[in-house]
């Protein structure tokens, strides 16, 4: 069952990276943000419950099940891109997306409403469950407020709609665009007695589908209206910016809640422990999911015969391989190696840290397919080779035309932005969840010798160049925009951060292993040492002479 639900969020993951494919811009990340936490939230919520909770196999909970997939189906189906998603007014799919994350929600509440009524045996599951259906107060509430703006963008723009025809109708006026006019449109028809550039409101979409007059071109690149197309005055950010605050909010509790928690493992009256062994394994497909959106980027894509193109291609699919072999390797597989076992603290900051690096990972792999697209469409940045590229929009899964209308130079240079500032913060997510697991202190201790005590420079040159590799991403974009060298340089960074990790290993080897490793040859080895001392006395007692201690400090006497 957890692998079909999985399925859902890796739909949610190609529909967000449409987002930033259509224009990347920051008010495609605010949108990429609003849609990414909510519905994935969705998804930790419902390991939350089962890594602490066991509900019936009878149809009344799968039939519960059955209705949360297709509230979740809801979900991912309306993330849309920008121009879509911020006109309410015109577009229903930012309210839908409202309205499932509010349903999906409430479903929740009713989860951890069954557990508060019909758990048996542990006072502290009722506690629990009263304390998470509480924390749900808060960011339903501004799901709802979101869902309720958006709802009346939509039905008072349509009753708008219909009175302004019906009272058009009965003035006997008449549109600029007739109904035969549309006909022509729709079948690509250029006609000298119809001006497509003369339509207004709902109209813009036929001048698209026709993609025949130089009007469409030139709209699209110098920003006129469309439904498809650019940033208008009937967009609004209102909607996302509820929803996202809905999540901080949820963020923000979960974090107050944890620090006022009683110390010294008293917060278990308060708290149904989570299986961590379990949500290791979950979050482990769950990176997976990520990842994969990655694959799905670099593999549904126009192909382009350039050898650049297929340089960069290689590069990706190599730099997504080694991402997830440097996660794994980073990450402990023993729950007793885990933040989530060592303390509350630890596990939520490893947690929090696991939405942002998954956030992350999407954009990284978003931005190879957008490296990819420049060069099946670099060289065609004029308007007239533009319509010729409209006319394979609809075998463009992604919809990769929305980038196209800003200029050659300013697109690469949003694209590289995104290419580095993703994988910068991937480096440090990743990093600063090594450091949840065994912290500075620790980590810092490996520098040390055991013996001296003194500071390795060899570890101090690591951990600087650790870092050093860190702002070197993050500032990549500063001057280099040109897709192959930034994908060269993207999979040249992930391999040296592995080396340096292995590097690390090698010099200063401090893994949990290798620490067990040492207890138990100190153990072994002390038992090794107890046993030949007594098995000395056996030896001196079997031959007669017995050692005993002298209280009178005058030596030892035989017997």
């Amino acid at each position: 069952g957890s692998l079909f639900f999985d399925l859902f969020f890796v739909a949610m993951a190609y529909n967000l990276a449409n987002i930033v494919r259509q224009d990347p811009s920051a008010t495609s990340l605010l949108y990429f943000a609003g849609c990414f936490f909510p519905v994935s939230a969705i998804w930790t919520d419902k390991l939350a419950y089962d890594a602490r909770f066991f509900t019936r196999d009878d149809v009344l909970h799968r039939v519960f099940e059955i209705i949360g997939l297709i509230t979740l189906g809801a979900a991912v189906l309306n993330i849309r891109p920008v121009d879509i998603l911020s006109t309410p007014s015109k577009n229903p799919e930012i309210f839908t997306f409202c309205l499932a994350i509010l349903f999906a929600n409430i479903l929740t509440v009713v989860r951890y409403l069954e557990v508060f009524i019909w758990v048996e045996g542990e006072p502290a599951a009722k506690r629990s469950a009263l304390r998470d259906m509480g924390f749900k107060i808060l960011p339903i509430s501004f799901y709802l407020a979101a869902t309720i703006y958006s709802g009346l963008e939509f039905f008072q723009s349509k009753n708008d709609d219909a009175h302004r025809y019906l009272a058009e109708a009965a003035s006997n006026s008449t549109y600029d665009c007739s109904d035969d006019a549309h006909r022509r449109w729709l079948a690509g028809e250029e006609s000298s007695t119809v001006d497509p550039c003369a339509c207004v409101d709902g109209d813009e979409g036929h001048r698209w589908l026709a993609a025949s007059s130089d009007c469409e071109v030139d709209g699209y690149a110098s920003g006129v209206s469309s439904s498809y197309g650019d940033y208008t005055s009937d967009s609004t950010d209102i909607p996302i910016i509820l929803m996202i605050a809905g999540i901080g909010c949820a963020l923000c509790l979960m974090f107050l809640w944890i620090f006022i928690l009683p110390p010294g493992g008293n917060h278990k009256q308060y708290t149904v422990p989570m299986n961590v062994d379990f949500t290791i394994h979950r979050y482990g497909e769950w990176t997976m999911l990520m990842l994969g959106e990655s694959i799905l980027s670099l593999l549904i894509v126009e192909v382009s015969r350039s050898s650049d193109y297929y340089v960069a291609f290689y590069s990706g699919i190599l730099s997504v391989v080694l991402l997830q072999y440097m996660h794994f390797r980073s990450q402990p597989h023993s729950a007793d190696d885990h933040a989530m076992r060592k303390s509350k603290e630890r596990g939520l900051a490893w947690s929090y840290l696991m939405q942002f690096y998954s956030a992350a990972l999407v954009l990284l792999g978003t931005t190879y397919k957008m490296l990819l697209y420049e060069f099946v469409y670099g060289d065609y940045s004029d308007d007239g080779h533009r319509r010729s590229l409209f006319g394979h929009i609809p075998r463009w899964l992604a919809g990769a035309d929305g980038a196209l209308k800003y200029a050659l130079a300013d697109r690469r240079q949003r694209e590289a932005h995104f290419f580095s500032g993703s994988m910068a913060v991937v480096f440090f997510c990743c990093d600063a969840m090594i450091l949840t697991h065994r912290d500075f202190k620790t980590n810092l201790g490996r520098c040390r010798c055991s013996k001296t005590k003194k500071t390795k420079l060899l570890g101090i040159v690591i951990l600087l160049m650790r870092v050093g590799t860190i702002a070197f991403v993050a500032s990549v974009s500063q001057y280099v925009t040109d897709p192959k060298a930034l994908s060269l340089i993207g999979l040249g960074a992930i391999l040296f951060e592995i080396v340096l990790r292995f590097a690390a290993a090698v010099v200063f080897p401090s893994d949990q292993v290798h620490v067990d490793l040492e207890e138990k040859k100190c153990e072994m080895e002390a038992k090794e040492i107890a046993e030949q001392e007594e098995k000395e006395r056996h030896d001196e007692y079997v031959s007669g002479e017995v050692i005993v201690d002298d209280h009178d400090g005058e030596g030892p006497d035989k017997e």
